[in-house]
């Protein structure tokens, strides 16, 4: 897709959304497209990045906005030596600018510790326990740390990654991708990334029955239409002017990254609040939660369906968003 078909397209999507392309473009210095939609291999559900430089801070419903300013030369100096940088300087569309800013643009050793680090928390992450019983979970953080070993590899060698799209592309055209990166970074300076890929391969090879078989695959899938329920603690009511509404922290995340929803049409408002008597009950459709950019499946946890699970990253704005589009089923306050 060529420059005039990605912009073409960012209008539309914009529009929409009741957001002008030409406002954004003229509050900006520069503004650039990245990602799987500059790299030409989006699908429907892919999200836009978009990088503003000295722009508008602002949020948008399935857009993954990243301001930067050279005003902050600590900020802006860590940007450059970034993996992030080195991806928008060969894969970005730029909509305004010169980016002659790229010129200064050169990865450094920071970049590849940083990945390192990211890679072992996720490790740890895949290592706990909690995880092994949901499938889907398992499968999804799966494909995270296997697409951040191929980056981390592209780090080692100075070249710029590409979108997540083309490196599942490429993992999935040769599935032994993993073992021949091990095998060219068994080099004294990179052996902390060789011993992480072992830890990985044996990790996979535990898991391998379940991430390869049917059962990590949706036996029940989730319409747009189903009205979802959560359970809302007295202390998360807010009060408004037209009366009483769940607060945004009724919709983030537990200490284990998820954020659940019962499946009314399967579970029923007095099986929701059972043991929860003081609990209020809200419902939002499953269409609203995936506009705002979110996975929603059922939690295949001991083959549960009548439970939904969202394994998207619930930013701020999602959980201030769904907080607004929800209703109540069931209120109980003071």
């Amino acid at each position: 897709m060529n420059k005039v078909d990605v912009l073409s397209h960012l209008r539309i999507e914009l529009a929409l959304i009741d957001v002008s392309l030409d406002d954004l473009v003229s509050a900006s210095r520069e503004l650039v497209v990245f990602g799987s939609r500059a790299c030409g291999c989006s699908t429907m559900d892919s999200d836009w990045d978009l990088l503003l430089i000295d722009g508008p801070r602002i949020r948008i419903a399935g857009m993954d906005i990243v301001n930067k300013s050279p005003s902050d030369p600590s900020s802006w100096k860590e940007f450059l030596s970034s993996e992030l940088a080195s991806h928008i300087k060969h894969f970005g569309i730029w909509a305004k600018g010169s980016g002659h800013w790229t010129r200064d643009v050169e990865l450094d050793g920071t970049a590849y510790r940083e990945k390192v680090h990211k890679v072992s928390r996720q490790m740890g992450r895949l290592s706990d326990d909690r995880t092994q019983l949901i499938p889907l979970l398992l499968k999804k953080w799966n494909t995270l740390v296997r697409r951040d070993i191929q980056r981390l590899d592209r780090l080692t060698k100075r070249v710029p990654t590409p979108a997540s799209q083309q490196l599942d592309r490429e993992y999935h055209s040769d599935p032994k991708i993993i073992a021949k990166i091990k095998q060219s970074q068994n080099s004294s300076r990179y052996r902390q990334f060789a011993r992480l890929i072992s830890e990985y391969e044996r990790w996979f090879s535990k898991h391998e029955s379940i991430l390869c078989s049917e059962h990590a695959e949706l036996k029940y899938k989730i319409s747009d239409s189903t009205p979802l329920l959560r359970r809302i603690h007295p202390r998360q009511i807010v009060e408004v002017q037209d009366g009483f509404r769940p607060s945004p922290s009724a919709f983030t995340p537990d200490a284990n990254g998820m954020l659940r929803f019962f499946i009314e049409t399967r579970f029923g408002n007095q099986n929701a609040l059972q043991g929860s008597r003081l609990f209020s009950l809200a419902s939002i459709e499953a269409g609203h939660i995936r506009k705002l950019g979110l996975e929603l499946n059922p939690d295949q946890k001991e083959n549960d369906c009548a439970v939904a699970l969202v394994t998207g990253k619930v930013s701020k704005f999602a959980s201030r968003e769904m907080a607004k589009l929800s209703t109540w089923k069931v209120l109980k306050c003071s």
